[in-house]
């Protein structure tokens, strides 16, 4: 003997399981990757061995605004890695094999084919950035 109050109980009861489901899945699944973290692009480009320029960062660099600005003034694309607030900091050091001790902003890092293979940290000006630019012949040197 089957109760029809009990079947429309339990039909009502999957029915909610069925759309709760429908719902959060798909909801729990965005949250998911909205608050995942992504691997960086500058992380990216690295394991893919390619030649970039990291421009080191810090929260309280005066110099940093200009010293970016002659970055952009030169047509030089760069990553901007801010040692105080990107969370990744460490494992870009440890992956380019640089102490992170040393990685003193304001500073330029130059990596071919995934390796540092040059840097300058504690730039003191704008000219500073230019030489060492133009010591990679990423600019013409101005005479």
């Amino acid at each position: 003997m089957k109760d029809p109050e009990f079947i429309a109980l339990r039909n009502k009861f999957f029915l909610n399981v069925l759309i709760a489901t429908i719902f959060i899945i798909p909801i729990t699944i965005l949250i998911f990757n909205k608050f995942s973290n992504p691997k960086p692009e500058l992380l990216k480009n690295i394991e893919q061995e390619k030649n970039l320029i990291i421009f080191l960062t810090e929260n309280n660099c005066q110099k940093c605004h200009s010293l970016k600005n002659t970055l952009n003034n030169n047509n030089i694309s760069y990553f901007e890695l801010n040692k105080d607030k990107d969370s990744y900091f460490e494992e870009i050091m440890l992956k380019i094999e640089m102490p992170s001790n040393y990685a003193l902003a304001p500073g330029i890092i130059y990596i071919e084919k995934g390796k540092m293979l040059a840097n300058k940290v504690e730039l003191k000006n704008s000219n500073d950035l230019e030489t060492f630019l133009s010591s990679l012949n990423l600019i013409k040197g101005s005479d």
